[in-house]
């Protein structure tokens, strides 16, 4: 969409706080000099050029937002690739864009060393769905060809659910190969205890314990639901992590 659209989206959902300053980036030259115009009054931003406003930027006092045309973002992308990341971090609207444009706003991400989303609904999408870390297709058409996830309700609130379901489905995992690992710890200091005063177990106790414990509590941990609430961070995806470890030892 035009990124006038787009900021409006934006505002009403929250990306862009009211009281934020916006500027609008619709023109750059040649020397990747991006002429910023304030969004509400229209006038020219003069206060500094792109460096002071970048500095600017990193200040914690400024309330300054940034949004740019995708033709604007592509070709300070093609000239300056480290100062479009420094201004990626505060620009929240980027419109126009074509699938290049897409990736290339992944892409950059990935390069600082961000964990990118893409939501698509649609074949211009395809390649930053494919580019980005998680994509989620809103489609059954040809972004869901791509995406690994793909929501069946088409609305951008179904994130969430495929996040907590994924990572319902990690903690599942791994609480699963902990207590594999921890019953095969147990199993073997009860067999050393047993061979110390020279006694064995029955079969049947056998059967209970490699068979209906094993089985029953192997099955039954998977069942966890998903949690009401999205986490701030997600559960650990490392086998030999320090929180795995920790719970072995």
């Amino acid at each position: 969409d035009h990124a006038r659209t787009a900021i409006y989206m934006a505002l009403m959902s929250g990306m862009i706080l009211q009281k934020s300053r916006l500027l609008v980036g619709m023109t750059i030259g040649d020397d990747g000099e991006i002429s910023f115009v304030e969004e509400v009054s229209g006038a020219p931003y003069k206060e500094c050029n792109n460096a002071g406003l970048i500095e600017k930027l990193y200040t914690k006092s400024t309330n300054i937002e940034l949004a740019l045309a995708g033709h604007v973002w592509d070709k300070l992308w093609e000239l300056d690739k480290d100062k479009a990341t420094k201004i990626a971090h505060f620009v929240r609207v980027i419109g126009r864009c074509t699938p290049q444009t897409k990736i290339s706003i992944i892409d950059c991400f990935n390069r600082e060393g961000f964990i990118t989303m893409m939501c698509g609904d649609g074949g211009n999408d395809c390649g930053a769905l494919k580019t980005a870390h998680v994509g989620v297709a809103l489609s059954d058409a040809e972004a869901s060809v791509v995406a690994p996830f793909t929501s069946m309700d088409k609305t951008i609130g179904s994130v969430v659910e495929v996040l907590k379901e994924g990572r319902c489905t990690l903690a599942s995992a791994f609480a699963s190969y902990k207590f594999m690992i921890m019953y095969g710890q147990i199993e073997t200091i009860n067999q050393m205890v047993c061979a110390w005063f020279a006694v064995t177990f029955s079969e049947w106790c056998w059967v209970f314990m490699d068979g209906f414990w094993v089985i029953s509590m192997a099955f039954s941990l998977p069942f966890a639901d998903v949690a009401d609430k999205l986490a701030p961070t997600r559960p650990t995806s490392s086998i030999l992590g320090p929180h795995t470890l920790a719970s072995t030892l």
